[in-house]
């Protein structure tokens, strides 16, 4: 589950700075489930974007997109978006040793 209760993302517990987020490639929604899924279930969850490393920084492709940017997903959280946006809340695909 993610962090947190009945498996929605909450804030971490000071000091931890990174904590494991379990995804399953198998389970994501292909692009026609997720336009289904765009019901009062959307307003519950949070669009969180996945970086390669914790940089958040890459060389910007000719699409105009970061490198480092994978794609969004989205993680439910009985907060709204401004609350992690402010937080700068990611999830980072490779850690630093």
């Amino acid at each position: 589950p993610l962090p947190g209760s009945l498996g929605k993302l909450r804030s971490a517990l000071p000091p931890v700075l990174f904590q494991p987020v379990p995804i399953d490639a198998e389970k994501m929604p292909t692009t026609e489930q997720r336009v289904a899924l765009m019901t009062a279930r959307q307003r519950s969850a949070f669009d969180c974007p996945v970086y390669r490393t914790t940089a958040r920084a890459g060389v910007l492709s000719s699409l105009g997109t970061s490198t480092n940017f994978i794609a969004n997903i989205r993680l439910p959280t009985a907060k709204g978006d401004d609350h992690w946006l402010l937080r700068g809340a990611a999830v980072v695909a490779s850690l630093p040793e």
